[in-house]
């Protein structure tokens, strides 16, 4: 993907204060009621290119039980990379316009590996489904707002590893005619979560977890029971 857009150009304290004030945002002047350095600012421009390589891979086969019915059995892997092949420079400064925390949000905020396997029982009128999804690793730059010699820097960061991921998925159905089947489940059945964010490293002490990344969701487990109508 060449010319990206994303915010880029990252300044803080009175850098940014005055460029704030120059596009016409008015701020807060009494400097004691809060801290200075908190002030950041940035813009949207075309700042990276990026080049993603992977591959996917899909296996299905079929387990005859006899009397006791079929396995479908399935796996699936998806490897990919995302590497930074150019990025914009700051036409005054000549210096990079993405920080350490944008670069890792193009290139690992999202599993470099994601893989499925497992499969589904049919016998009769019931039908038990089963797979274990494994996330890969993210790994991320995060802003430090805990009091202390990096407060609100856009320079320095803590790499954030959201370590790999374990999740089971398991559904039973049971048809009770031939047109209404019935299914009880439950997805994460186990409630995997997120590696937690330090607590440095929390907007406001607030958020657990880091959102801005793709891998496992934040909810815990889902479950479910469903009625489904074939016409």
């Amino acid at each position: 993907m060449r010319d990206r857009i994303m915010p880029g150009g990252n300044i803080s304290g009175d850098t940014a204060r005055g460029a704030l004030k120059l596009n016409g945002f008015q701020l807060p002047d009494d400097s004691g009621s809060w801290n200075q350095s908190a002030i950041t600012a940035n813009w949207f421009g075309n700042v990276a290119s990026t080049r993603t390589q992977g591959l996917d891979i899909t296996v299905t086969y079929l387990t005859k039980l006899g009397a006791f019915g079929r396995i479908d059995w399935d796996a699936a892997i998806n490897l990919n990379r995302t590497r930074l092949s150019h990025q914009a420079s700051n036409p005054l400064t000549g210096a990079p316009l993405l920080n350490a925390a944008s670069i890792a949000y193009l290139t690992t905020a999202y599993p470099r590996s994601k893989i499925i396997f497992g499969g589904n029982w049919t016998h009769a009128k019931w039908t038990v489904g089963l797979h274990e999804i494994r996330w890969g690793q993210t790994t991320n730059q995060l802003t430090y707002y805990a009091p202390g010699p990096y407060q609100f820097s856009t320079t320095h960061f803590l790499e954030y590893q959201n370590k790999p991921k374990w999740t089971t998925n398991l559904d039973v159905s049971y048809r009770l005619t031939p047109r209404w089947t019935a299914t009880i489940g439950g997805n994460n059945i186990f409630s995997a979560y997120p590696t937690r964010v330090p607590d440095g490293n929390r907007y406001l002490g607030a958020p657990q977890y880091y959102m801005s990344t793709s891998q496992l969701g934040i909810n815990g487990g889902y479950y479910y029971f469903r009625v489904n109508y074939d016409l």
